[in-house]
């Protein structure tokens, strides 16, 4: 009888006491914070300038050419952030007397207004994409054996700053091939871009000294042969 006397008397007093310190009881229920996290969400809708950013100027060009015979590089003032900026305007070649027999190469007249022939890759979407800049040679009645000769030296490009001035491209951001030969039976490359790059840059190939290469007389009527160089801009895979 005094052992359950004595069980419910200790009982009686431990109630007294959670009664009497409230601090005892306090800090087992607020040491662990409910909720512990909490999210602000952010939206800043960020967009590309106008055009996809600002046009250059062709390099040594103050302006686009007005002469037919002697453009210089020609601007396309692209509206997006992607595309081809600008190409030479014109190939002329020289009248010439072909060989009689054998292979001949012919320099294309460069342009007294710009003094070189460029093709201009404007990539301002500051994005990591890569690309390929190729040219093919169509002739208006489907001459065979003859091409455009280039002569870009190296495998490095140059960036157009802008104002048709033109520096060292960004180490691993585009690749050059060089002396590259523009044929009619296919597609050949001349520079791309390089995949996991962030562009944001006009970049400029410079085609060299270019001259219409004849590989057999011979064979070669004479008259005027008229065609174009087409030029394909793509995002490569």
């Amino acid at each position: 009888m005094k052992k359950s006397t004595f069980l419910i008397s200790t009982g009686l007093l431990a109630s007294f006491l959670l009664i009497n310190n409230p601090r005892v009881y306090a800090a087992s229920t607020t040491t662990t914070p409910s909720p512990a996290t909490a999210e602000t969400p952010i939206s800043a809708p960020l967009e590309l300038p106008t055009n996809g950013g600002s046009n250059p100027t062709p390099p040594s060009n103050t302006k686009d050419p007005a002469s037919s015979s002697d453009p210089g590089n020609k601007s396309n003032n692209p509206t997006v952030a992607f595309g081809i900026a600008y190409e030479p305007g014109t190939f002329t070649i020289p009248s010439t007397k072909l060989l009689e027999t054998g292979s001949q190469t012919i320099p294309v007249t460069m342009p007294q207004n710009s003094g070189t022939f460029d093709v201009g890759v404007k990539d301002k979407t500051r994005e990591t994409m890569g690309w390929s800049l190729k040219a093919q040679v169509v002739w208006d009645n489907g001459e065979k054996g003859m091409s455009i000769q280039t002569a870009h030296t190296g495998t490095n490009a140059k960036v157009n700053t802008g104002n048709g001035q033109l520096v060292d491209a960004p180490a691993g951001s585009v690749t050059a091939v060089p002396n590259v030969e523009i044929t009619s039976d296919a597609q050949v490359l001349l520079m791309s871009g390089t995949q996991g790059f962030v562009h944001n840059d006009t970049y400029d190939y410079g085609l060299g000294q270019v001259s219409l290469k004849i590989a057999d007389t011979k064979t070669t009527p004479a008259g005027t042969h008229t065609g174009h160089v087409e030029w394909n801009l793509s995002v490569s895979p």
